[in-house]
């Protein structure tokens, strides 16, 4: 810790806040946050997408059109709107936010692996593996799956990006971590009085570029 508000200099390459902390360091503790929720909320809402997308496209019919009409329903809803209501009622909370974001961003990643499974279904190999005796289980892991990875990684990278947007505007809104744990978005927060802005611009330049950047370098992924 330093003098409140120090501008950078060789003692702190990023200046300190408002009651004497270290902005480099809290920007690293808060890259924790940031990349934790990216890749554990999109990790769950893969897994969810994956399954329901499989399962729809392999079986057809009335399995399909149900599993479908669910996906239309939940991609009629404004997703950051609900994650923001949940927020509110179970509480700011690291965990939450990672729980609830992955259980609202499945619908794109189903309609997408559903698609994929539609067209691979009817290959010649899978075909062949169908008339060998293979059962939906070993078809589905064995054959399809590994074709889907591919647009599955890219929708995972997209989906990092957008899911460290969404914390950072939950804790921009006061939603998200709790103080003292650092967040990009909090940080932001705290900075967003005009004449702090004006004044002491270190303390939101540097989680502002780090976003970006975090968010640039998961699209170039």
């Amino acid at each position: 810790a330093g003098a409140p508000l120090s501008a950078p200099s060789m003692d702190h390459w990023f200046g300190t806040d408002k009651v004497g902390r270290d902005i480099l360091s809290r920007v690293l503790f808060g890259a924790r946050v940031s990349l934790s929720v990216g890749v554990v909320a999109v990790s769950i809402y893969l897994t969810i997408g994956f399954l329901l997308g499989a399962i729809a496209g392999y079986f057809g019919g009335f399995v399909d059109s149900l599993i479908m009409r669910f996906t239309d329903i939940m991609m009629c809803f404004p997703t950051f709107v609900l994650i923001l209501i949940l927020v509110g009622i179970t509480g700011p909370n690291i965990f939450n936010i990672m729980l609830i974001i992955g259980l609202f961003g499945w619908p794109g990643i189903a309609r997408l692996v559903r698609g994929q499974v539609l067209q691979l279904r009817e290959l010649d190999y899978v075909l062949a593996a169908r008339a060998l005796g293979g059962n939906s289980r070993y078809v589905m892991f064995k054959h399809i799956l590994p074709n889907v990875i591919g647009p599955l990684t890219v929708a995972g990278s997209l989906g990092i990006a957008g899911a460290i947007l969404s914390e950072a505007g939950l804790s921009f809104l006061g939603l998200g971590v709790v103080a003292p744990m650092a967040s990009w978005g909090a940080m932001l927060s705290d900075a967003r009085n005009p004449s702090t802005m004006a004044t002491q611009p270190w303390l939101w330049i540097t989680p502002g570029l780090l976003i970006s950047l975090a968010v640039l370098s998961a699209n170039f992924i």
